[in-house]
C-alpha cells in the first residue's frame, strides 16, 4: 500500500510541525542539552524536583497565574490539556504515517511557550506499522502496544503532576481521552474525500486501538454535540471542564472552549457560530 501523505503531501515532519507543534530529532541526534537551548526540559522532568518545581513556576508566569493554590491546581490542569496534543501527534503519526513516535518521558523534550503553550521534539522510532490486509491484527497489537506504553508514561506523569498541584487525575486523563477522540473523529471527517478506503479502515482500526475499553485511559467516552442548528464539523464536549477560563489576567484572558461541558446549548451554537 503506498504511503497516504495528508495535508496537500505534507511529510510526517511537516505535519507535526504544522499540527501537533512538534519538532522530530535524528534518532542519533544527542538529547543531551543545557537550560539554555530550544528544548530544556524531558517530561520526565515533570516528576522531578527542583525541574517540576521550575517548569510550573514558569507555566503560571506565562499564563497570567498566581503561585497559590487556586492557580497551580489550574495551571497543572492546563498542563494536561496542552500535553494532550502530544498523544495526538503519537496518534496520527500512527494513523496517517503508520510510524511510532518515541514516548518515553526521558526522550520527549518540550518547551513551555507563550500562554503556557508546549512546544515538543521528539524521535521517530525505527520500523514501521503493518499495513498489509492480511497482517492487520499485527498492526493493532503493535498500536495497543504502543498506547500502553504511552498510558504507563502518561499515568506517571499525572500522579506527579497531581502530587504537587492539586489537579484532579481523572480530569487530566479525560483531557487527553477528548484530545484523541476529537482528533480522530475529525481525521475520518476531513480525509474520507481524498483518501483511499484501504486508509481510511486502517484509521478506523487504529481508532478502535486507541479508545477499546478495558484497562484503557484513553476509552473515557466524551459525547457528541448534536443538534439540528449545527452542521459543521464533529464536535464532542469534553466531560469536564479544563479550567482555562479561570485565567483571569487581561493579558490571558480565557473564555469557555467550544467543547466545554459548562456551555449550554445556545450559548455552544453561538461561539460555534463566531468561529
Amino acid at each position: 500500500m503506498a504511503l497516504f501523505k495528508p495535508w496537500g503531501g505534507l511529510t510526517l515532519p511537516e505535519t507535526m510541525r504544522r499540527l501537533f507543534v512538534t519538532e522530530l530529532r535524528e534518532p542519533g541526534e544527542r538529547a543531551e542539552r543545557g537550560q539554555g537551548d530550544a528544548y530544556p526540559y524531558r517530561l520526565h522532568d515533570l516528576a522531578a524536583e527542583p525541574q517540576r518545581e521550575e517548569i510550573l513556576s514558569q507555566l503560571c508566569s506565562l499564563q497570567g497565574l498566581e503561585r497559590g493554590r487556586r492557580d497551580r491546581l489550574v495551571a497543572g490542569t492546563l498542563l494536561a490539556k496542552r500535553y494532550s496534543v502530544y498523544a495526538m501527534a503519537v496518534a496520527a503519526a500512527i494513523s496517517l504515517y503508520d510510524r511510532l513516535l518515541a514516548v518515553d518521558g526521558a526522550v520527549v523534550r518540550f518547551e513551555p511557550r507563550s500562554e503556557g503553550t508546549l512546544r515538543y521534539e521528539t524521535v521517530m522510532l525505527d520500523g514501521t506499522l503493518a499495513v498489509d490486509p492480511m497482517h492487520l491484527d499485527k498492526r493493532y497489537r503493535q498500536v495497543r502496544e504502543h498506547r500502553t506504553r504511552l498510558q504507563e508514561q502518561t499515568q506517571h506523569l499525572f500522579d506527579s503532576l497531581s502530587e504537587t498541584t492539586g489537579a484532579s487525575v481523572k480530569v487530566m486523563w479525560s483531557l487527553v481521552a477528548h484530545q484523541v477522540q476529537q482528533g480522530y473523529a475529525l481525521m475520518l471527517e476531513r480525509y474520507a474525500p481524498h483518501a483511499t478506503e484501504s486508509r481510511l479502515a486502517l484509521i478506523r482500526q487504529d481508532r478502535e486501538a486507541w479508545l477499546a475499553s478495558g484497562d484503557n485511559r484513553f476509552s473515557y467516552r466524551c459525547q457528541p454535540f448534536e443538534h439540528a442548528a449545527y452542521q459543521g464539523e464533529p464536535l464532542y464536549v469534553r466531560p469536564y471542564c479544563c479550567l482555562a477560563h479561570r485565567m483571569t489576567s487581561s493579558d490571558h484572558a480565557h473564555g469557555f472552549c467550544n467543547s466545554c461541558p459548562k456551555l449550554g446549548t445556545e450559548e455552544r451554537l453561538q461561539q460555534l457560530a463566531g468561529h
